[in-house]
């Protein structure tokens, strides 16, 4: 067997000089940030990656031309009527509707908002579906991103067009499209021994023995701690090389079967590495299983030499409705529990949780390289969490210099550290000064490590309608740095609109450093409350306590009589048309400050 390497790292410190005329309160010190930086040698791009030797050193091929970008992401969810239910995302978006239990096909899962305690119905390209099999409303209440969630079973009369799910009161919403095909429907127990039918489930290592293009393979309760591929290509649950993935039409899925938990354990590496030694695999959907890694979830696939060549991993990827953590206790040299290493990459509605034991820099929840661009990170869970930045877009330099990342969507996650723990929020950096995205309608909150809720260095961000609250920084709850890379020399520039900043009383606002400036900020609508007044530079900020129902519990909806009420900007509107709730942006013709709108 060929042993999975982990690549060695170095680590390059940067210092700033904080900028601090136009700043009430800001540090006299320096912040010291660690970036992954990956040592000359042969390795893959995650830490806890490589197998079967990695890549070489000098001397190898030139790299390939940079992949084609990604198509413009979607446009933003319509804002919903009030009191109408809102569909995010559902776990699968195309399956067969014949197979399967009853004949009746896939069983899919869709989340969103509005769908109310009492059953309603649900259509799909407006047939009715086969049957109900759950319909639960989320928790009002903290986590905010508790969300309501309905399981059906397709059946005959679905057909290629969006979901659309009618609520008790008759209001509908149909943003969530889905593809009937066909395909194969399996079933896999840990102990199985059959065909893969429900009566006769398979073994997991049949299963990956015959899995074919467009196979949808329902996991039943139990655990899977073992390594079920045949490769040798690392100890992980599952290596999934170019013939064991799926298509752009016909994605291969593993999903845990409804009401049921299904864990996989890895045995000292991944639970599914999207690659083997042949290449990676595209179009994977994992979703509704509890992933216990000893290093990563999901590996995207791709691998690279610092300074050296690179190859993207896999497309298409989908990471919905799961529980995942990893059982480390140090370091892993740089790693994310999902890695995409590929483009146009869906991180949806999944809870990351109960990870790390001593701090290290360069671990992380999720971890987004390679140029990986048209990333998808929204309505997840972060919590209790000893690690780095939480959510990071980086990638050490490549033959080709720094690489691009566009299209990159970070959204409705709730980032907390939790009792006991220890990590940071937002990181992006190492990238070309092209690369851009948009970070909106996110809750932020105690978070620690003298370090800073949100940290950008290269590229063109849109940071709207945040709430960052009680973060641990003497150098700056959102901080802007200036980072020179080879002939990447411009400044990064961002536009700050429509969030709260509640100082721990100690952490600045907002703070530059590196050769950036407080003009690389466009700054407006701002909340600003518990350390003076706002920074120079926004002329309708507000000072003022935005008036959070209960703060100490992380509910950070408004009191009736907020100050950040009606006092936001509308020139986010291409970008946030709903809050963290579902609720429609704006109310009452306005735009709330901060990631909730008050109806």
């Amino acid at each position: 067997m060929s042993e999975r390497r982990y690549p060695s790292f170095r680590l390059v410190r940067i210092v700033g000089i904080c900028v601090v005329a136009a700043l009430l309160g800001a540090c006299s010190a320096s912040q010291t940030d660690w970036q992954d930086q990956a040592a000359t040698g042969g390795g893959t791009g995650g830490g806890g990656g490589g197998g079967g030797g990695g890549g070489g050193g000098g001397g190898g091929p030139p790299p390939p031309p940079p992949p084609p970008p990604p198509p413009p992401p979607p446009p933003p969810p319509p804002p919903p009527a009030l009191g109408s239910p809102i569909l995010y995302f559902s776990d699968l978006d195309s399956g067969p509707k014949t197979g399967g239990v009853n004949n009746n096909g896939v069983f899919v899962t869709v989340w969103g908002k509005g769908f109310g305690a009492t059953q309603g119905s649900i259509t799909v390209g407006g047939g009715a579906v086969a049957s109900i099999v759950s319909w639960t409303q989320g928790a009002n209440v903290q986590p905010s991103w508790s969300l309501d969630r309905v399981v059906f079973q397709l059946g005959s009369s679905a057909a290629t067009g969006n979901i659309v799910l009618t609520n008790a009161n008759g209001s509908t919403n149909s943003s969530v499209p889905f593809t009937v095909r066909p395909g194969r429907i399996l079933f896999v127990t840990p102990a199985g021994g059959g065909a893969g039918t429900f009566a006769a489930p398979m073994s997991p290592a049949t299963a990956y023995n015959t899995m074919l293009a467009g196979d949808t393979f329902y996991f039943r309760s139990g655990s899977y701690p073992n390594k079920y591929d045949s490769t040798g290509w690392g100890n992980n649950n599952f290596a999934l090389g170019p013939s064991k993935g799926g298509t752009a039409g016909n994605p291969i899925a593993f999903v845990g079967y409804p009401g049921e938990t299904a864990t996989l354990t890895s045995p000292s590496h991944h639970n599914f590495d999207l690659q083997d030694n042949s290449g990676h695999s595209d179009y994977i959907t994992v979703a509704n299983l509890t992933l216990v890694a000893s290093v990563e979830c999901v590996n995207g696939g791709g691998s690279y030499t610092p300074g050296g060549a690179y190859t993207q991993g896999a497309a298409g990827v989908r990471v919905v409705g799961n529980v995942l953590s990893a059982t480390y206790t140090g370091t892993t040299g740089g790693s994310g529990l999902v890695m995409p290493q590929g483009n146009n990459w869906s991180i949806l509605g999944n809870e990351f949780k109960d990870t790390g034991v001593a701090f290290s820099n360069l671990n992380h929840s999720i971890y987004n390289q390679l140029g990986a661009s048209g990333t998808d990170i929204g309505w997840n869970y972060f919590h209790n969490l000893v690690m780095g930045h939480v959510v990071m877009i980086h990638n050490d330099n490549v033959g080709v210099g720094p690489l691009q990342f566009t299209n990159i969507r970070i959204h409705d996650n709730v980032i907390t550290q939790g009792p006991g723990g220890n990590s940071r929020g937002i990181g992006i950096s190492n990238m070309t000064t092209s690369s851009s995205g948009s970070i909106y309608n996110n809750v932020l909150y105690d978070l620690g490590g003298d370090f800073s809720a949100l940290a950008i260095y290269n590229g063109s961000w849109k940071v709207y309608n945040n709430t960052f609250y009680n973060i641990h920084s003497t150098f700056g709850m959102f901080w802007l740095s200036r980072q020179s890379l080879g002939n990447q020399s411009a400044h990064p520039t961002t536009e700050v609109f429509n969030n709260i900043f509640y100082s721990d009383g100690a952490s600045p606002y907002i703070n530059v450093d590196q050769g950036a400036l407080l003009s690389d900020i466009t700054l407006s609508n701002n909340l600003y409350f518990n350390l003076g007044v706002a920074p120079l530079g926004d002329a309708a900020a507000v000072n003022a306590d935005p008036m959070f129902v209960n703060a100490a519990s992380g509910t950070f909806r408004l009191n009736a009589g907020s100050p950040a009420i009606n006092a936001g900007t509308s020139a986010v509107s291409s970008v946030v048309t709903i809050d963290v709730d579902g609720n429609g942006r704006p109310q009452q013709g306005l735009y709330d400050i901060g990631a909730f709108e008050t109806p």
